[in-house]
C-alpha cells in the first residue's frame, strides 16, 4: 500500500471548550497521511488517476477552520471523514495539534487511525435505516483483523429530525450561499456544510425560443452546496422556513429558466425519506451530498451516491469552487450541538 502525506497544514479557527477559546480563533497543526495505490498514476502520469492533494488540503482547511468543534478528538474524526470520502484512500492517520495550549509543553493534541469500515459504521449515526453499507467500500480482507469497531450507535432524541439540505445560486452566489447558511443556523442545527460545485445551468427550454445551445450561452453557472441539519420542525415546518428565507434573499419564482436565481434550498431528505431521487442522475446534486452522505444508496438501483457522482463527474461539467464558502468568523461555530 502507498502513502500519500499533508505535512504541517496549519489551520485558523475556533476549537476548544473555554470561554476565550470559543471567541478568539487559534492556530492549530493538522498532518495526514492517507494509504491509497499510486501504481496506475505512476503509469499514466494523469492528475486525473491520482488523489488530489491540493484538493484534500483545501477540504480540510475549509471545514476545519469553519466548524468550531468543542474537541481535538470530534475535529479529527470529521478530518478522517473527509479523506475517506475519496473511496480510492483504504485508510487515513490524522494528526492535530494545538501548539502552547498546555504551559511547558510545545503542543498538545491527538492522533487517529480510521478505515472504510469505520467510515460505513459513521455514516450509520447521520440516517439510520436509509443509508446501507456499500460492500465495495468495506475491506476485503478475511477476519475482522485491522478492523475498527463498529460505533455503538445512540438514537436522536425523539424530537429531533435530521436532514440534508441543497442550496443552490447562480447570482451572487459566494454572498447568497453564505447569507442562507447565517440565516439557517438561526432556524436549525447544521452539522455539516459540503464544498460549493460550479457547474451549467439547466432547466426546461422547451418553451423557449431559440436553439438550446444559444439560449444556455448567455446563462451564468449555478454554485451549490449542500447541508446535513438537525431541527425540531416538521417536514411542512422545516419547507415553510426554508421558502421563508428563500424569499428574504429576494428570490423570484418564474417559469423562465433563463431567470437568475440568488438562492434555492431543497429539501433533500428527510429522516428516512429521500425526497429527491434525482440525487442518482445530477451532478449539481449528487456531488455536495456524496461529500457528505457518500455511502447514501439509491432505494431504485442501490447504487452508493459516491459511485454516482463519480459517473457524473465524467459525464457533466462540474468543478470545485474552493473560493466560496470560505465562512466568516460569525459562522465558525455553526455545527455546534444546541441545547
Amino acid at each position: 500500500m502507498d502513502t500519500i502525506f499533508i505535512r504541517d497544514l496549519t489551520v485558523r479557527g475556533i476549537i476548544g471548550v473555554n470561554a476565550w477559546e470559543r471567541e478568539q480563533p487559534q492556530d492549530f497543526v493538522i498532518n495526514i497521511d492517507l494509504d491509497t495505490n499510486v501504481e496506475r498514476a505512476g503509469i499514466t502520469d494523469k492528475i486525473s488517476d491520482c488523489v488530489d492533494y491540493q484538493s484534500v488540503a483545501d477540504s480540510v482547511s475549509a471545514h476545519a477552520s469553519t466548524v468550531g468543534r468543542l474537541t481535538v478528538e470530534a475535529l479529527a474524526a470529521d478530518v478522517a471523514e473527509i479523506v475517506l470520502a475519496d473511496s480510492r484512500v483504504d485508510r487515513v492517520r490524522v494528526r492535530i495539534e494545538k501548539p502552547g495550549a498546555v504551559p511547558g509543553s510545545r503542543s498538545v493534541g491527538v492522533e487517529i487511525d480510521r478505515g472504510r469500515y469505520w467510515l460505513a459504521n459513521r455514516l450509520q449515526k447521520v440516517n439510520p435505516g436509509t443509508i446501507r453499507v456499500d460492500p465495495l467500500a468495506t475491506p476485503s480482507v478475511a477476519s475482522n483483523e485491522g478492523l475498527d469497531p463498529p460505533f455503538s450507535l445512540e438514537p436522536q432524541p425523539p424530537e429531533y429530525h435530521s436532514a440534508c439540505l441543497g442550496l443552490g445560486s447562480n447570482k451572487d452566489a459566494d454572498f447568497n450561499l453564505s447569507e442562507a447558511i447565517r440565516k439557517l443556523r438561526n432556524e436549525v442545527i447544521i452539522d455539516a456544510v459540503s464544498s460549493a460545485w460550479e457547474s451549467p445551468a439547466i432547466g426546461d427550454f422547451s418553451k423557449t425560443a431559440g436553439s438550446l445551445d444559444a439560449i444556455t450561452a448567455g446563462l451564468t453557472d449555478y454554485v451549490n452546496a449542500a447541508l446535513l441539519i438537525r431541527t425540531r420542525s416538521t417536514k411542512n415546518d422545516l419547507v415553510a422556513t426554508l421558502k421563508r428565507i428563500e424569499n428574504e434573499l429576494g428570490r423570484v419564482r418564474s417559469d423562465d429558466p433563463r431567470k437568475q436565481v440568488t438562492i434555492d434550498i431543497d429539501l433533500l431528505l428527510f429522516d428516512d425519506a429521500i425526497l429527491k431521487k434525482d440525487l442518482w442522475n445530477l451532478a449539481y446534486r449528487a456531488m455536495p451530498v456524496a461529500e457528505l452522505i457518500p455511502a447514501l444508496t439509491s432505494p431504485e438501483t442501490s447504487e452508493p451516491l459516491w459511485k454516482a457522482a463519480y459517473r457524473l463527474a465524467t459525464e457533466n461539467r462540474i468543478l470545485p469552487r474552493f473560493d466560496v464558502l470560505r465562512l466568516t468568523p460569525p459562522l465558525q461555530s455553526l455545527s455546534q450541538f444546541h441545547s
